[in-house]
């Protein structure tokens, strides 16, 4: 572990001033339990917009933290079509969205 005197050095009492350190808890995982539990959706992807996609009449939001993949490999949202079969993770923000923690296509064909 490294302290603040190592990295900013030696200050003189007289600049001294009191200093509050907080751990930064940003990231995916945090975010997550923070807001709401997992949940998990699996159909076919009804509709499809810039930002989002439609499983089971619910809008499911893909944002930056997102991972999607079909057959294990990462892919876009706007490499989904509707029609295709999804299992989705997801998470429901403080407003009440779904948010898409993981999206799983199916590699097979639409059915």
């Amino acid at each position: 572990m490294t302290s603040i005197a190592s990295v900013v050095g030696s200050v003189p009492s007289a600049l001294a001033v009191p200093l509050t350190v907080q751990a930064n808890q940003s990231g995916p995982s945090m975010r997550e339990t923070a807001v709401s539990d997992r949940d998990k959706i699996s159909g076919t992807v009804e509709a499809l917009s810039d930002d989002n996609f439609t499983v089971k009449g619910q809008a499911v939001y893909v944002t930056s933290a997102s991972t999607v993949t079909k057959g294990g490999v990462p892919i876009k949202l706007s490499d989904l079509s509707v029609g295709d079969k999804v299992t989705v993770t997801t998470i429901k923000n403080s407003e009440g969205k779904l948010l898409a923690v993981t999206v799983d296509v199916a590699a097979g064909d639409k059915r």
